[in-house]
């Protein structure tokens, strides 16, 4: 389908308020983000539920879409370069919401991607978006581990490690581009070697300049299965030149979507309610002032560095609930483990996530991420092939039946927060050579698949 473009009056009116508009202090509105969204948590009865990891009253979910769009009209968004707010009207943000197609296609050859705007319950499969998904990874590993992701067919897009090419980070230097222009060309390595060199992949996320973030659109590097990304500032805040990066991508028809982090326990959200109200809010910015047809939230613990406490899947699910019930976009999550691979409890966290996920109507799912992004070369595609086979589980489960299942999964793994559970590196988990997972890995994959469908009744 053909992308549904940002006109210029609205671009334009964006770029009047934050050069024009009254300047306020970063904390001053952070400080009214989090009091606004306190207030709106009363005034429309949002209520986390401890006892059940999926919201029951689907009519909540409304009200915390209802919530979202009363905290934009009333604190805008605060743009960081000019310390200025740019406040789009309730009207504007229904449009933005609704004019969206109901699919999209990425892609070209035998490895394109469909992605399908789902509904709650639907029995359509969510686009899985298998990889890393920043994750660390070293020069050494980065091929072999993007090949253990290539090789699962059930993998509809790849979402790349972050190259990290010596002991100190290239982000945000000069050498920035060198290591966006090695890793794509590593990732493009990896594709061919397992015979997938159309399947689509974002670009990997050791980008942080915009220079960088444009100059790799060049034709002769990337193309039509390469998906690009913006990172978009916290608590409700964005950077300008995510205006610019918008701007050359739909000039260019290049196809890109926005991720979002959102951290319970941050300057704006105290509260898993908040956490709802804000995820919803960040989709809005999203949509608003990036244009985007694809929104990511990654909903994290700050206690945890995860989205696997019960406090983040509530708050995800009702976010999802939300946005399926009440708009077109197409939305996805990043599903952030605690725990590292070839563990039972990455297993556990990653099944609990796409279960509640998929049921209130994700679009995509990508990840699982390894240990809060924290270790070097703690990924591996048999991980993602889990996710998947989950997904496909929870398109033939009632509500009820998502929401049992997912608060007894989720009593295997909640104790173990309170010390590292690592897992183990790459050349741990899979025979190198053959990029095949080792035999106790595969025996765990298996073994903790049987555990769910049997909770399951299948």
């Amino acid at each position: 389908m053909e992308l549904i473009k940002m006109n210029e009056i609205e671009m334009n009116e964006i770029v009047k308020q934050i050069f024009n508009g009254k300047k306020v202090s970063q904390k001053n509105y952070e400080e009214l983000v989090h009091e606004t969204s306190m207030i709106l948590i009363n005034k429309y009865n949002i209520i986390f539920d401890n006892n059940n990891l999926l919201p029951l009253d689907f009519n909540m979910a409304d009200r915390v879409y209802l919530a979202a769009l009363d905290l934009v009209e009333t604190t805008g968004f605060f743009a960081t370069g000019t310390k200025r707010i740019y406040k789009p009207k309730r009207d504007e943000i229904l449009d933005n919401m609704e004019n969206i197609g109901r699919s999209l296609t990425i892609g070209k050859g035998f490895d394109n991607i469909c992605i399908n705007f789902r509904k709650v319950l639907d029995e359509r499969l969510p686009s899985i978006w298998g990889g890393p998904c920043a994750a660390p990874a070293s020069e050494k590993y980065f091929i072999p581990i993007h090949q253990s992701y290539a090789k699962i067919r059930d993998i509809d897009n790849l979402t790349p490690a972050s190259l990290i090419t010596s002991e100190k980070s290239t982000l945000h230097t000069p050498l920035e581009l060198n290591t966006a222009y090695k890793s794509i060309h590593m990732l493009n390595e990896a594709l061919k070697l397992e015979n997938r060199p159309n399947m689509c992949y974002n670009i990997p996320p050791s980008i942080g300049d915009i220079r960088a973030s444009l100059s790799i659109t060049n034709c002769k590097l990337t193309s039509q299965n390469t998906i690009h990304e913006i990172y978009n500032a916290t608590d409700m805040t964005f950077n300008i030149d995510s205006i610019t990066q918008t701007i050359h991508y739909e000039k260019f028809g290049i196809p890109y979507d926005s991720d979002q982090f959102v951290m319970l326990g941050g300057n704006t959200i105290s509260s898993p309610e908040q956490m709802a109200i804000i995820i919803v809010a960040e989709a809005i910015k999203s949509r608003t002032i990036n244009d985007t047809m694809m929104y990511f939230h990654a909903a994290l613990d700050g206690k945890t560095g995860s989205s696997s406490t019960a406090e983040s899947i509530w708050a995800s699910s009702i976010a999802f609930l939300a946005l399926t019930r009440n708009s077109k976009l197409l939305h996805g999550v990043d599903v952030t483990n605690f725990a590292g691979p070839c563990t039972e409890m990455m297993f556990y966290e990653t099944a609990v996530q796409t279960i509640s996920s998929t049921v209130c109507g994700a679009d995509m799912l990508a990840g699982p991420v390894p240990n809060s992004l924290q270790m070097i070369d703690h990924a591996g595609g048999l991980d993602a092939l889990f996710m998947s086979k989950m997904a496909e589980l929870a398109t033939t489960l009632s509500f009820d039946d998502a929401n049992r299942i997912c608060n007894n999964l989720y009593k295997k793994y909640n104790k173990h927060f309170t010390k590292q559970v690592l897992g183990k590196h790459f050349n741990e988990c899979y025979d190198v050579e053959k990029i095949k997972p080792i035999p106790e890995y595969n025996e765990m994959y298996h073994k903790i698949l049987d555990k769910v469908y049997n909770f399951a009744g299948q």
